[in-house]
């Protein structure tokens, strides 16, 4: 499964009946969710690699569909000469396209309701992706043996390392829970906490990859079953990226709480989210701030003021709700009421919006967390205060878990302070923040970072050891 299919996962029709390429089947926890399809036509500047991807699922009982069209452009060394990324979702479709030329790449990306267009050099040595994924097939590496290769990623929209390494034979099971052995051969990124792992059958032909995230993973199918298993499945990702944790009651109405968290990497913030190392886990204290009265004090950086691809603030939909505060009240009252504001904005709860610009939102108002978040980002840079992304878990009692999620925070009083629209008033002692982002990036994938956050669901542990209404000592 290419990196690409896997994080962005959106879509275009079917491949034609006729069409001459391969076909995965891709399944999570034994269960068909979609497909992948892949082409390669050879010319005389090099190769050219076309792929689509589709996955039908449900996210928290919804109907969640997403798909992804790719061209990708091949010199004869191997090195890039373009691509073009058709993305479609909730019914807005939009391209990402790189060309490079002397040295110089030049790619034209979503701006709010246009584009933009930017260039940024590359080094003749950086190879496009589908020349590693040639690589393994065709000269997979002995057991212990790796190599390392400067690779652009069209995800993220940067040159990166990828490292390929040979593991030797290696036993799996297949699509019909049988285990055979076969060569395996793991593939990492430096810009991404993944490896993935490819099995191949004795012509070197890849029967299978495991993608390292959450249990997904793709069988080499033929076309019929490639299709078929795009046609819809029960499988629900949302419950899939749930936390269970021991039930606590107290922990939504408190406003401080200490948390045991083992295999899990979180960050220091201070006066909000405390660490001190035990044997074998960490101690968390999570504390409350209060924003009355605060002004925006300090330089946080322009990158959080900024209008930027996802964060498209100055975009008339943003702008205009951010016109509405009253600019008499202090900035941390100021950021409460914007906080109501993008709550009452986005009207209908979806879980079938990937990841949408603040613009789009508001446009639309529906979404799901990341909406909420990007959005309440958006009206807090239109009105002067720098802001960005959390994301991290929190608690839901209803299903006694950590839920995966994503909220807002607001530079004031010299710190960084949160706030959720999805769930206004001031943000309880029920969260455990992983990361934050200014979204500053144009990629396709809006922050990388946020595969620490899935991949944390299958090895963390977490037990709230006590909850308080006032804050608690670190």
């Amino acid at each position: 499964m290419t990196a690409l299919a896997l994080l962005c996962l959106l879509s275009v029709d079917d491949p034609a009946a006729d069409a001459d390429g391969e076909w995965r089947v891709v399944k999570i926890a034994n269960q068909p969710i979609g497909y992948e399809f892949s082409e390669t036509t050879e010319e005389a500047a090099g190769l050219t690699v076309e792929s689509t991807s589709r996955v039908s699922m449900k996210r928290f009982g919804q109907d969640f569909e997403m798909r992804i069209l790719a061209r990708v452009e091949e010199a004869e060394d191997g090195g890039l000469r373009g691509f073009r990324i058709e993305t479609t979702q909730s019914g807005q479709t939009q391209v990402n396209t790189g060309t490079v030329a002397d040295g110089t790449l030049t790619l034209t990306v979503p701006k709010g309701a246009g584009s933009e267009t930017r260039t940024m050099p590359l080094d003749p040595d950086v190879k496009a992706a589908t020349y590693v994924d040639r690589f393994i097939t065709e000269a997979t590496p002995a057991e212990g043996e790796s190599r390392e290769f400067p690779v652009f990623s069209v995800e993220t929209l940067e040159p990166i390392t990828v490292t390929v390494k040979g593991l030797g034979p290696k036993e799996t099971a297949g699509p019909d829970n049988e285990f055979t052995t076969y060569r395996a051969v793991s593939l990492s990124r430096s810009d991404m906490p993944l490896t993935s792992t490819y099995y191949l059958d004795a012509d070197g032909e890849v029967v299978k990859v495991d993608t390292g995230l959450m249990g997904m993973v793709s069988f080499a199918a033929t076309r019929e079953e490639a299709l078929k298993a795009a046609g819809g499945s029960s499988f629900d990702f949302g419950e899939r990226s749930l936390l269970r944790i021991r039930p606590v009651p107290s922990l939504s109405a408190s406003r401080s709480a200490r948390y045991a968290v083992a295999g899990g990497e979180l960050p220091e913030l201070p006066g909000v989210q405390t660490l001190k190392e035990q044997d074998g886990y960490t101690l968390v204290t999570v504390t409350t701030p209060s924003l009355k009265g605060l002004d925006v004090t300090g330089e946080p950086g322009a990158e959080y003021l900024a209008s930027t691809r996802w964060v498209d603030w100055k975009e008339p939909e943003v702008s205009g709700l951010a016109e509405t505060l009253d600019d008499a009240l202090p900035a941390g009252e100021k950021a409460m009421a914007a906080e109501k504001l993008v709550r009452g904005a986005i009207s209908a709860t979806s879980y079938g919006v990937g990841f949408a610009s603040a613009s789009e939102t508001a446009k639309a108002g529906k979404g799901d967390c990341t909406e909420h978040g990007v959005l309440l980002c958006g009206v807090l840079r239109a009105a002067g205060i720098p802001a960005r992304v959390a994301y991290g878990f929190v608690y839901v009692d209803s299903a006694s878990a950590m839920v995966p999620h994503m909220w807002t925070e607001a530079y004031l009083g010299g710190g960084w302070k949160p706030l959720d629209a999805t769930r206004p008033g001031w943000p309880e002692a029920g969260y455990l923040k992983f990361g934050d982002s200014a979204l500053d990036s144009d990629a396709t994938l809006p922050t990388k970072d946020l595969l620490q956050l899935s991949q944390s669901v299958d090895r963390m542990k977490v037990r709230v050891l006590e909850t308080s209404r006032r804050n608690l000592s670190p």
